[in-house]
Parts: C-alpha cells; structure tokens; sequence
C-alpha cells in the first residue's frame, strides 16, 4: 500500500481514546466509584451496620482478583470486544440485580459478578488497548484513559445522590446498571485491540508506516508462558512485593476523615480534606502519564512518591497547624496514590514488556487489592492500640522507602533478564 496515511488510518488512535474513556468513566467511574454512597442507605434498608455492607466489597475484590490471571491469558486469544461485553453484561446487570434484591444475602451474591465484570473490563484491558494503539504519547494517554473515572466519580456521585433522595436507591442502582450497558454498542462501534483490524496504524508509528497485516499483529499477542516460570523470576516476586506494600501505605486516604476528627477539627473540614485528596489523586493520574513520557515511568514514581511521603510527614503536625494545613497535605498525599491504578500499569509494562505485560500484571493487582483490603484495618488498628495516628505514619512512610528500594532493584534485574534473552 502506498505509505501516505488517510485521516482516519493516522488518527483512529484518538478514537479508541476517546471510546477508552467513555468506557472507563461507565464501568470504573459511575459503576465502582459511586459505591460508596449507597452505603448508609443500604445499611438502613437491610437494618444492618456500615461494616456488613462494606462486606460485598471485600467479596467483589476477591473474585476480582482471583479472575484478574485468567484475563491475563485471555487478552489476544478471545475478541477483545467480546470480553468487554461479557465485563458490562455482568457488571451493568449485578448493579440492576442489587436495585431488586429483598436482603443483605441477594446482595452479597451480587458481589462476585461484579468483580468478574470489572476484573474483565477495566485496567488491565483498557491498557493492553492503548498499548497497541500508541508508540508515542502511551503514558500521557493512560494516564487521561485513567483519569476520567476519577473525574467521573467526583462529578457522579453528587447526582446519583439526589436521585437517591428523590427517587430510592432502587433507582440508582438500576441508573448504574443501564449506564455501564450502554457501553456495549460503543465496544462494537470503535473498539478494536489492534490497529489493523480498523486499517489504521499506532499513532507515533511514523510518516512512512503501513497497516500491519494479521501476521504481524499476532507478533504483538501476549507471550506464551507459564504460571511457574511467572513465579520463578525474583525481579517479578521483588515487584508483587512492591505492588503489596506501596498499596497498604496508601491506607490513610480511607482514614482522612477520621485524622481530621481525631485532630480537633470538624466533620466538614475533613470532607474538605478527602475533597483535597480526591484532586490530588485526579492530578497525580495524569501527571503520572506526563512525567513517564518525559521521564520514566520510575522516576515519574519517585517523584510522585516524594511529594506524597511531604504530605505524609506533614500529618504529624497537623493537629497544631489547623485544617488548612490538613488540606495541603491530603493535597500533597493524593498524586502518590495514583501509582496504584495508572502507575502499576506503566512499571509492568515497562518492567516485563507489552508481550509479557497481561501475564505479569495481574499478579501486581492481585496483591494490590489483598493490600488495600488489609491496609485500611491495620491503621485503623494501630491507632486504637496506640491513640495517635503517628505510629501508623512512620509505618507508612517506612514502607514507602522499602518500596522504592524493591522498585529500583527489581526493574535493573529485570531489565538484566531480558536484555540477556
């Protein structure tokens, strides 16, 4: 074929961005992110406590987890549009299903359905997508693939909170479910995992590029390899570790409201706290993308990391400094959380390759989620052992130095491993 582009082959990359996005902000932004403020009204409903409610989404974590190596070794064999179809039919109907159900254990049972759905269709899933489909701008277009659900989720729950008021839960229930299914003709329409299969090529391929053929395209498919040569590689357990530990010390984002209580101050200063942090982390999302284009996604890690550890030792003061200086630091401690969503991406992908990326990376959630459901307890823990919140900070900022530490050495072996393959 001729070298020279049509529009649509050149920017078709833009489009899958755009529907990325789109499905994002449907599935993760309104479809998880939205969760909590169905909570107090559940517990009420059910006649339960916040904690028995809590419980659906430790159960929705864990079958997220256990599915997330499964879709690993699906990517490339199954329609990637097939997959995400299977994700919004099982999340968009486990949200209709909880506007119907009678009691606590119908709502429990819709918890592993979501998790399926949303282990099937999210992170893991948009990134494999956006890898193929960009070799220049990749992390600055996760990073804003990404973001939109944050975005989303701060722009969502205050109306998915006046048609609770208005109308029931039922009814937002049954409002996120309908969302999330509307996703599938937009899957149809647009999305495609490789950019031959629409006639286009990977935005920053380059002026004289042409359509890749099948062929080459399945050069590109996840690598074939097997879950004891996974568990092997010590730069891959390095990074589960990493994975584990940089998500437990992201534990104090849960707690805000309850340093800021704890603080002298009062309930409204530490919804302005979380408000603060929510930003942070909105920032840090494509701050992260920018920063590993420019940088690296490592460095881009340790900067992150470094602003959010000021922010950290800043909550020692805290209670003497007032709330505007509890806004800045929940400010400062918000980008660094975001290496847990659009972060972990870019380090596996950078660390183990884009052809190993969906085997290795599902292995790094699975112990972020593990981590996320035991970090929040254990703080909470620490302060009623101790009274103070500094204990669990210098735990905190301790992890984050270990972290880095297993970061840095486990990228240098792996880099090591494959530069000798």
């Amino acid at each position: 074929m001729e070298n020279r582009l049509t529009t649509k082959q050149k920017y078709y990359p833009w489009v899958i961005m755009v529907a990325c996005c789109l499905y994002m902000g449907a599935s993760i932004g309104i479809g998880t992110n939205c969760g909590s403020i169905f909570m107090p009204v559940l517990a009420k409903a059910f006649g339960v406590g916040l904690g028995a409610i809590a419980t659906q989404s430790t159960i929705m974590c864990i079958a997220m987890a256990a599915t997330a190596p499964w879709v690993g070794r699906q990517i490339g064999r199954m329609d990637i549009r097939v997959m995400m179809t299977i994700s919004a039919l099982l999340s968009g109907g486990a949200f209709l299903a909880q506007g119907m159900v009678q009691n606590l254990w119908q709502y429990y049972l819709t918890a592993p359905f979501l998790g399926l759905g949303v282990g099937m269709g999210s992170f893991m899933t948009i990134t494999v997508i956006i890898n193929n489909w960009f070799e220049k701008n990749r992390g600055l277009v996760t990073g804003i693939t990404m973001s939109v659900s944050s975005l989303v989720g701060i722009i969502m729950n205050p109306v998915l909170n006046r048609v609770i008021e208005n109308a029931s839960w039922r009814v937002g229930c049954g409002l996120k479910g309908g969302i999330v299914l509307c996703t599938i003709p937009l899957v149809w329409l647009f999305i495609r995992l490789y950019p031959h299969e629409k006639g286009a090529v990977a935005w920053g391929a380059g002026e004289g590029a042409q359509v890749q053929d099948a062929g080459a395209a399945r050069k590109q498919a996840p690598a074939e390899i097997t879950t004891r040569e996974i568990f092997r590689s010590v730069p891959f357990l390095m990074m589960v570790v990493f994975s584990f530990l940089f998500a437990v010390c992201m534990s104090p984002s849960g707690h805000l409201q309850n340093i800021a209580l704890s603080s002298g101050f009062t309930s409204a200063a530490g919804a302005m706290m979380v408000s603060a942090y929510m930003a942070g982390e909105f920032v840090g999302k494509l701050g992260l993308g920018f920063l590993n284009d420019k940088y690296g996604i490592n460095r881009a890690v340790y900067m992150v990391t470094a602003l959010g550890m000021v922010g950290i030792a800043g909550l020692f003061f805290v209670g003497g400094m007032g709330p505007g200086f509890g806004l800045l630091c929940a400010l400062c401690f918000g980008p660094m959380t975001a290496t847990t969503s659009v972060g972990y991406t870019l380090i596996a992908n950078n660390t183990f390759g884009p052809r190993l990326y969906p085997r290795y990376y599902p292995y790094m959630s699975m112990a972020s989620t593990v981590a996320f459901s035991v970090g929040s307890p254990l703080l909470g823990y620490i302060f009623d052992f101790t009274g103070s919140w500094s204990a669990a900070y210098v735990m905190v900022l301790g992890g984050l130095g270990i972290s880095l530490v297993l970061l840095t050495l486990s990228t240098k072996m792996m880099a090591k491993e494959r530069a000798a393959q």
